[in-house]
């Protein structure tokens, strides 16, 4: 069988990903079996020809992939500690310059300062997260750090990445939390690694300081500035977090992230700059190949920026030796290198677009150009010399094929990963490329001209700050177009590529009249259709669900019925992107792409941050809060929780009170609201929390609960059926005192435990008086290790019940049926089937 170069390379790094796969879906952890596998397969092809040999060497490249993956992540999987919460003593050298970050948003709850540096220590690196200012540390130190232990841990919640297979490829064995006083440094014995790196540390401060107006006096950039340091250095500034979304949403988050957009504006403008001195043959691809090193020296070392320095490093020297070469097949071995180099970025978004999109410019981007503009004559016609308007034209001609190609071959990749479809992509990216490049030929300007004149820096630094603003304002504008964005739920794998290919063939070959080409379309779209629809619905037995996803120290609730979703509280003290990644991951996964509706039980943020990062994100239009909240905001204006408020209105979220005795509809449900009652007032806003019952809308609906030993049967006041669903809260003593009181007949299939589950005999009281079959408790670490509440749960489970703590169990789900019995479970539980 005779393959082409680019078909071999090609064939080659699809066998390696197919490797990978089969090894992460069994998850063995012996290499051994592969490597005999592929060595019998070798073997056999010595001795066979034809279609055989092929299968052969297509089946032994699979096999060398599953054993590679196996060797590299699997067995260090395997062996990883999953202690949590110990307290731990670790002797390393510092491998980074410390980074002072500020991690508290407009609305989040945290540490003011914190200090992020990494230890090499013996069996892999460490992350170490300081609160508070540490004196003057190096890299090449050896110090001690004592403080809390924090693994890496699986995910928590539905959509979210598994961290521990990247953990495992870096050979990072987790994190530690401590203060200054405890790191403690011993020596400084630097190795030339750690020599060079303090150099590179040196130039990317430099450089930062080049970029800084000279009448600029915050430690915090601002927004314009902040898009600069992550254009030009790859800087991860609070201040940009609201726009990097946005960029995100608009499709155009290459161009934050530093990668194969960067190195081509940097390496053609360098280009230019040196052909006007002249052709200088091989040594013109071996400067700029130069210059692309010592800008990876200067940016920090992550995986985009090293996988896209090395696919420019591997096209220049191949121009500098002058051999005749295919660029698409270079390109198939370069990927293959660096998935061998870091095989889990194979499966990663940044790894399949970059690679993936400069192959398809490679392939069909010139003939693209020409299906759209036409193509130029070429022979003996004389065309005029080329003017400087000319020149502009072919450009925005060449990024308006480009930016179509790019679009439309990696929507379903995007779609897949991330479930979001960007529909003004190449608009936003013919709009802001241009400023971009233009932004950043100043910026470096600016660091060329730092590192020489500090002065000259900060004089273009005021440019840069001002064109930075217009570039976030403008991003800003077409992401809150309401055609800007979206959301789809989860689709297959095959789904997604039967898209890509069908996107390849109307780019290499589709014509308007051609009906093979709008037949495959009208199937995809069919196929999509059915596979959303299947996927966005709940089961029809089931009357209302709800979703218990694991925050942290807060809570964040997903309720629905039917097509219908609500957000019962959204926030948290640990996580500060809960409202921008952990919940629309999860929504995702859950099949929701929409919630237009939120409650705010009271007004403490960790039942809150996540909302105004929610109403971009999930399309929250309504949000109901209690009098507990209007007051806090109106005696408190500058507060946390007023701001909030007042930047959910602004994004056109329409907030409105509601008070017991107010009812709503969610799908086949009916929300009653029972506390607080009119006129109870106390200084804690705990105890005004919102609390709600969920009935389905037809009383009949489900036969009478049968209540569970041992507990006592229903008291003759009962008269109505249990409800679906309890919502609680922060409640505590008196709220739940007065409940019961009032509610003697309340009975519940699924409760909230109040106030995080905290341990009061009034919470007890309500467990009895409710009975439910299954429990959410949403809680940190430190209320879940509670004795107190460890023993009643013990009871509950013992009993045949179900009682979740996303503490320890993670996501939590439960469903009341329509027939009166419940379904629950948890993330560990999902997580023990997948292992066994």
């Amino acid at each position: 069988m005779r393959w082409d170069a680019a078909a071999r390379a090609w064939t080659a790094l699809a066998c390696l990903i197919c490797g990978f796969a089969l090894a992460r879906t069994l998850g063995l952890t012996d290499p051994t079996p592969w490597l005999i596998l592929a060595a019998l397969l070798a073997i056999a092809s010595c001795f066979i020809k034809g279609r055989a040999y092929a299968t052969a060497v297509i089946i032994a490249a699979i096999t060398l992939g599953a054993s590679w993956w196996t060797l590299r992540i699997n067995t260090h999987l395997a062996s990883a500690n999953d202690q949590t919460n110990e307290l731990r003593i670790v002797r390393g050298t510092v491998a980074d310059e410390p980074r002072l970050i500020d991690p508290r948003g407009p609305i989040s709850f945290g540490p003011a300062l914190r200090q992020l540096f990494t230890l090499r220590t013996e069996g892999g690196s460490v992350r170490v997260r300081v609160t508070g200012r540490l004196e003057s540390l190096r890299i090449g130190d050896t110090v001690e750090v004592q403080g809390r232990w924090i693994p890496t841990h699986g995910p928590l919640n539905p959509g979210e990445p598994d961290a521990r297979i990247r953990a495992a490829q870096d050979r990072r064995l987790g994190s530690i939390e401590t203060t200054p006083t405890l790191v403690h440094r011993i020596a400084h014995t630097p190795t030339t690694r750690d020599q060079l790196a303090h150099l590179a540390s040196r130039l990317r401060a430099r450089s930062l300081a080049a970029l800084t107006p000279a009448n600029h006096e915050s430690e915090s950039p601002s927004q314009g500035l902040a898009l600069t340091r992550s254009l030009l250095l790859g800087e991860d500034e609070t201040a940009l977090e609201p726009a990097r979304d946005a960029f995100t949403r608009v499709g155009l988050s290459h161009v934050l992230a530093i990668s194969g957009f960067h190195l081509v504006v940097l390496v053609w403008s360098v280009t230019l700059a040196l052909r006007t001195l002249g052709d200088r043959g091989p040594l013109e691809p071996l400067c700029v190949a130069s210059l692309v090193v010592f800008y990876l020296m200067v940016v920090p070392a992550e995986a985009p920026i090293l996988r896209a320095g090395a696919m420019a490093i591997c096209f220049l020297l191949a121009d500098a030796l002058g051999r005749r070469h295919d660029r698409l097949a270079l390109l198939g071995w370069i990927a293959c290198t660096l998935a061998l180099w870091r095989p889990a970025d194979a499966f990663s978004l940044g790894f399949q677009l970059s690679v993936g999109l400069t192959a398809t410019l490679l392939w069909l981007g010139t003939s693209t150009h020409d299906r759209l503009w036409g193509s130029r004559l070429k022979g003996t016609v004389t065309t005029p010399d080329p003017t400087i308007p000319g020149r502009l034209i072919e450009g925005a001609k060449s990024l308006v094929s480009a930016s179509l190609l790019c679009w439309l071959v990696g929507l379903p990749i995007i779609a897949w990963h991330t479930g979001n479809i960007s529909l003004l992509a190449v608009p936003a990216t013919l709009v802001v490329v241009p400023m971009c490049i233009i932004l950043m030929w100043i910026g470096f300007l600016a660091i060329m001209g730092g590192l020489l004149s500090p002065a000259l820096g900060h004089t273009l630094g005021g440019i840069i700050d001002t064109l930075g603003a217009w570039i976030t304002d403008v991003v800003i504008w077409f992401d809150e177009s309401p055609v800007s964005l979206v959301r789809i739920a989860p689709i297959s794998i095959p789904l997604a590529g039967a898209a890509v290919a069908l996107a390849l063939w109307w780019c290499a070959s589709g014509r308007w009249r051609s009906i093979p080409h709008w037949l495959a379309t009208t199937l995809v779209l069919g196929w999509s259709g059915m596979e959303l629809r299947a996927t966005s619905a709940l089961a029809p037995d089931v009357l209302v669900r709800i979703d218990t996803l694991a925050v942290g120290d807060g809570s964040c609730h997903i309720v629905r019925s039917g097509r219908d979703a609500m957000l019962w509280d959204c926030g948290s003290l640990t996580r500060s992107d809960i409202g921008s990644r952990t919940l629309p991951r999860a929504a995702r996964a859950l099949g929701i792409t929409r919630i237009p509706l939120a409650v705010l039980t009271h007004p403490n943020i960790d039942h809150a941050n996540g909302l105004v990062d929610a109403a971009r994100t999930l399309g929250l239009r309504t949000l109901l809060i209690g009098d507990a909240t209007i007051e806090h905001a109106g005696a408190s204006p500058r507060g946390q929780i007023a701001r909030a408020l007042a930047d959910l209105e602004r994004r056109g979220v329409a907030i409105r009170r509601i008070n017991a005795g107010d009812s709503l509809t969610l799908g086949h449900t009916s929300i009653r609201f029972i506390w607080p009652e009119d006129g109870f007032t106390s200084r804690e806003p705990n105890e005004r929390s919102l609390v709600a019952v969920v009935h389905p809308l037809h009383p009949h609906a489900a036969p009478p609960h049968a209540p569970h030993a041992p507990h006592a049967p229903p008291t003759p006041q009962e008269a109505e059926p249990p409800a679906s669903l309890l919502l609680t809260g922060d409640i505590q003593q008196d709220a739940i005192t007065r409940i019961i009181a009032s509610n003697p007949g309340l009975r519940a299939r699924v409760l909230e435990m109040p106030h995080h589950g905290s341990a009061i005999r009034e919470a007890v009281d309500l467990l009895f008086h409710t009975d439910p079959d299954s429990i959410h408790q949403s809680t940190g670490q430190r209320r879940s290790a509670d004795p107190r509440m460890q023993h009643w749960r013990g009871i509950w489970l013992d009993g045949g019940r179900s009682w979740g703590v996303t503490a320890t169990d993670g996501w939590i789900w439960s469903e009341a049926l329509a027939n009166g019995t419940t379904r629950s479970g948890t993330n560990a539980e999902a997580a023990r089937t997948r292992t066994r």
